[in-house]
């Protein structure tokens, strides 16, 4: 990559870092497609995107743990199939078209969109049961979707949190907890399948401003975001997404 291409990715990773885990989100959506667009190769761009997700929702945890919205009972039932089935996603990543991985991302995306405009919430309480049942499902199924695609899967995650019944804010708050749940143990499977190709100088920059936009963004969320401020931002960072995900992976 130029100058002008690291100047953006940096760009770009303050404003990510800092927003996204404020949502309940990893970063996987923007990262990998945009380190795509300047050059990278898919493969590597998934990769990279996995370990600055890791390094984002590991503070933002740490501050919401801090502020007590991670429920472990909501959280644990997605956070635990999700490790499991995640590497077995990663090792897909090198026989699917890159076109196709990209479509995956936009159909996650619109998902996401889908719920948080519609605003999808149960008449009434599920059981213990069927909360369970669902949230082991939706682990799973993200896991190895996150893990194929270099994602954490917090699009459908925070969108199945919130038609289980949780409020935004705790929704993002335990969906950034379940994100990092996979994207360490993706990243590490993308890592020894040779994936990585890295810039020391850069990959440790990129890092560091992770660090403090995802420290900064998670703070302000337990301290002056609404759970209707957390809606609305979800709803439209996801949008402008999956618009640029179907361009990419149709034309």
């Amino acid at each position: 990559m130029n100058e002008l291409c690291y100047l953006l990715s940096f760009l770009l990773v303050s404003l990510v870092s800092f927003v996204f885990p404020a949502i309940g989100l990893g970063g996987g959506q923007i990262y990998t497609p945009a380190f795509h667009w300047l050059g990278m190769p898919l493969k590597s761009a998934v990769s990279l995107a996995l370990w600055l997700s890791f390094v984002s929702t590991t503070v933002a945890s740490i501050n919401y743990f801090k502020a007590r919205l991670i429920d472990l009972k909501a959280a644990l039932p997605i956070a635990v199939p999700l490790l499991i089935s995640a590497p077995l996603g990663a090792t897909f990543t090198g026989i699917v078209s890159d076109r196709v991985i990209l479509f995956v991302f936009a159909l996650i995306t619109t998902f996401g969109v889908a719920q948080s405009f519609l605003g999808l919430r149960p008449k009434g309480e599920y059981s213990r049961r069927t909360r369970v049942l669902i949230s082991v499902v939706v682990g799973a199924s993200i896991g190895f979707v996150g893990g194929m695609v270099g994602r954490g899967g917090g699009s459908i995650i925070l969108p199945a949190l919130l038609i289980l019944g949780l409020k935004h804010k705790n929704a993002a708050a335990v969906s950034v907890f379940c994100v990092n749940a996979g994207v360490l143990v993706s990243f590490i499977v993308h890592a020894t399948l040779g994936h990585i190709i890295i810039d020391i100088p850069w990959f440790l920059g990129l890092t560091l401003i992770v660090l403090a936009g995802a420290f900064t963004g998670s703070h302000l969320m337990t301290r002056k975001f609404k759970h209707k401020t957390v809606k609305y931002l979800f709803a439209i960072v996801l949008s402008i997404i999956a618009a640029k995900l179907y361009v990419e992976s149709l034309f």
